[in-house]
């Protein structure tokens, strides 16, 4: 009957509290009033297929696209919930290592090893009381102390009894207690845990949150009173860790609807669809999809807004340079159904010229201001051996396209004849010749005391 009864409360919670209401006052008071069954030991095998049945809804969910992702558009995800499938399904929970730290209470079990001048393993339960009954020692109240603290007790009560003896104590079976997973879970309703399960683990045993649930404003209501709000986000944009609630029987982790969402597109580091808070800027959508890319265009965000519940309207936000994007950035609120769109850099790349062709250094240079050709054969090692002097070309770009060639006499060039040297222009391409790609491949080079000693054609 105890069970079919927490069934009811369950079912209650889900039917009152899936469509975004508050959990009625009085089955919330009736939860922190009411006391709980004793705990019972875990059934493993159950509590294997209930998991397995909760990864596969998970996992089901996370495979088609939410009413949120069809309404914002643009192809986007939302962000962060595609935790709970990869997370370790919480069947070795109870094998998880206990801290000094830990509060014994009702139910945990204690085992004592004793050797020496007596041999014995003793395997106490904490009663409902809180106490445990030590041979010879008698009665320890452990309830509410620290798990240090008890072993410490046990410790210095045995020997205080006995003597030649060397004692150890350990934690067995973890007690266990009802929780409540109300709201947007994929499978909401009673789940059994140990004091060693947080939030985010008791999320994961009931599948997780659905893509209609907020991940910034979860709920842990405290049987004892009280309520404790936990923001993921905290976890999954800043790495930072969450608040630390201890869980007891009877609290409630209630995930209410989601909040207003935004996505963010184009040049980013993580697109997606983030849940927002109030009063959150462009800049602060930027934070969450972790920083702009290096070729963002940020002279101008487009922005897609539901104007008036009727239609979506096109806003671009222009800015001068980057203190400007980051203080009107800054002021720009973002509302619920934005979709932003950074876009990219111009294709291509600027503020370069070209040298090809028998230099040392041949390849693309940065285009300084007041560079010539001859500056561009300095920066790359001067000509090599067997150069054509006669003529270079220059190949300067027109756009669409075309090019306009241009000649020199690198001969004259090179002995000083400023005419020639012609001021550069973005995008040139400077070509050198060697005497093989110009001249005929049959001829002779006549050099020495002659009046026109060069490379001549071999004739038969």
């Amino acid at each position: 009957m105890r069970s079919v009864a927490l069934l009811i409360v369950g079912l209650l919670f889900f039917n009152g509290i899936s469509g975004g209401q508050q959990i009625p006052r009085e089955i919330l008071e009736k939860l922190k009033t009411e006391k709980l069954q004793a705990p019972q030991a875990v059934d493993t095998a159950g509590l294997k297929k209930e998991v397995e049945k909760a990864r596969e809804a998970a996992l089901s969910e996370t495979k088609t696209r939410s009413v949120i992702e069809k309404s914002i558009g643009g192809g986007l995800s939302q962000f962060g919930y595609d935790i709970f499938p990869s997370m370790p399904i919480a069947l070795t929970f109870q094998n998880i290592p206990v801290s000094p730290d830990y509060v014994v209470g009702p139910s945990d079990n204690l085992v004592i090893y004793i050797w020496g001048n007596i041999n014995q393993q003793l395997s106490l339960t904490v009663d409902r009381d809180g106490k445990i009954v030590l041979p010879e020692a008698g009665v320890l109240y452990v309830w509410g102390k620290r798990f240090s603290e008890v072993k410490s007790l046990i410790i210095e009560s045995l020997k205080s009894h006995y003597s030649g003896i060397s004692v150890e104590v350990s934690l067995g079976a973890l007690r266990t207690f009802p929780i409540y997973l109300m709201g947007e879970v994929v499978n909401p309703g009673i789940y059994k845990v140990t004091p060693l399960i947080n939030p985010l683990q008791a999320l994961t045993l009931a599948g997780g949150v659905r893509k209609t649930g907020s991940l910034r404003k979860i709920e842990i209501i405290k049987s004892a009173g009280g309520r404790v709000t936990l923001d993921l986000y905290k976890l999954l944009v800043e790495g930072k860790e969450l608040p630390d609630v201890v869980l007891e029987g009877g609290d409630i982790i209630f995930v209410p609807p989601i909040g207003n969402v935004a996505g963010i597109a184009g040049a980013v580091k993580r697109p997606a669809i983030y849940e927002l808070k109030d009063g959150e800027s462009l800049y602060d959508l930027i934070e969450l999809a972790g920083g702009l890319l290096p070729t963002a265009f940020i002279y101008r965000v487009q922005v897609d807004r539901v104007v008036e519940g009727e239609r979506r309207s096109v806003l671009d936000v222009e800015f001068r340079d980057q203190e400007d994007f980051r203080n009107k950035g800054g002021k720009f609120i973002v509302e619920n159904g934005d979709l932003v769109s950074i876009a990219t850099i111009l294709p291509g790349r600027w503020n370069f010229v070209t040298i090809e062709g028998n230099v040392h250094k041949p390849g693309d240079y940065e285009l300084k201001k007041g560079w010539r050709v001859l500056d561009l054969i300095d920066a790359a090692l001067g000509v090599k051996k067997g150069t054509f002097f006669k003529n270079a070309e220059i190949y300067r770009y027109l756009g669409e396209g075309r090019r306009e060639l241009l000649t020199f006499n690198l001969e004259k060039l090179l002995e000083g004849d400023s005419t020639q040297n012609l001021e550069l222009e973005q995008w040139d391409i400077v070509r050198i010749y060697s005497e093989d790609e110009v001249l005929p491949k049959d001829s002779v080079r006549v050099v020495g005391a002659v009046r026109k000693p060069g490379r001549y054609p071999l004739l038969e």
